[in-house]
């Protein structure tokens, strides 16, 4: 299926409002619930509550809105994840390794 380019950019425009949401659930996290946290699982467990949401709203069971708000919760702990690792496992952050920071430090 072939989107209008119009519809496209509202697709677009829709995703990253999803993701800033997402990204400010996770700042949230981060003060609430501080490192050392069990954030790798955290964002496992997110996932498949999407997967979960998804299934049971193709079946009739559940909502779009609720499948968007689980797609929320994933955004903020692989953003959490991103930008903290994990300190109980021992992952840093993805972030450290990001090409406009290593490019930075020289």
């Amino acid at each position: 299926m072939t989107a209008h380019p119009d519809m496209a950019e509202a697709d677009r425009q829709a995703f990253l409002r999803m993701v800033q949401e997402g990204i400010t659930a996770g700042d949230h996290a981060m003060r609430r619930y501080p490192q050392p946290n069990y954030v790798l699982i955290k964002f496992a467990e997110e996932a498949g509550e999407v997967v979960k949401a998804a299934v049971h709203c193709a079946e009739g069971r559940d909502t779009v809105d609720h499948v968007r708000a689980e797609m929320v919760d994933a955004v903020a702990m692989l953003y959490r994840l991103f930008v903290e690792g994990d300190g109980v496992i021992g992952l840093l952050p993805a972030s450290w390794v990001d090409p406009e920071r290593v490019k930075a430090r020289g």
